[in-house]
This record gives structure tokens, sequence and C-alpha cells, in this order.
């Protein structure tokens, strides 16, 4: 999708929105697949709880090639990967395809005992 300075203006429209779910303290949760650049890894991916596709290998502001052309030096095979993001320490959850479902089911029971425990100990 080639994203042009009209979608760019509806970024901040887009995080009150998302702000204004999290301030309800319902959780956000950002599936991140291949690919997932430009507008939408600022816009929605950067948000909430990220849960990364296992093998995702497109994922950044701008494409390989891009940054390739911009520096004037190659990038790493591995570069933009969900394992190499891991490396960087911008990944904590990842899942495979077949099992996303079931990772946020894992999310959303997580949030649930945290905010149970919350309310225990306003009570």
């Amino acid at each position: 999708m080639h994203e042009g300075c009209s979608s760019m203006v509806g970024l901040p429209k887009l995080h009150v929105a998302i702000s204004s779910v999290e301030k309800t303290g319902l959780p956000v949760i950002s599936i991140i697949t291949d690919p997932t650049l430009g507008g939408v890894a600022i816009g929605i991916a950067s948000r909430g709880i990220k849960l990364f596709e296992h093998n995702a290998g497109n994922i950044g502001f701008s494409g390989k090639r891009v940054i390739e052309q911009y520096t004037g030096k190659p990038t790493t095979r591995d570069f933009q990967t969900t394992w190499w993001l891991q490396q960087k320490g911008f990944v904590e959850r990842t899942a495979l395809p077949s099992k996303i479902k079931f990772s946020i089911s894992e999310i959303l029971n997580e949030h649930k005992i945290e905010h149970n425990l919350l309310e225990e100990q306003e009570a």
C-alpha cells in the first residue's frame, strides 16, 4: 500500500482513538505481519501489546531497498525480520500464523488476571 501525505494526516486521529481505548482499561493488541511498513508501522503497530508473526520479514518505516539506497550500504539478509527486531529488543511476543488466535487469547487472559488483581487491591 502506498501512503501519501493525505493518509499521514489521519495518524493523530488514529492515536487519539487508540488512546481512548487504552484509557478505558481495555488492551490494544497490534498483530504485526509481513509486510508492516510506513504509516501502518508508526500509526497502529507501534501502539499497545505487539504480537509479531513468527517469520514476518518486512517490518519498519521504510523498506529494505529504500534504506539501502538512502545509506548507500547493503543491509543484512535478516534486516527488518521478526528475528532481527527481537535481537534489537523490539519484539517480546511472537506467534506462528496458526497460533495467533491462541496467543491473543493468552494476552486477554493475562489482562483479565491483572485487572482482577488491581480490583482486589483497590477493595
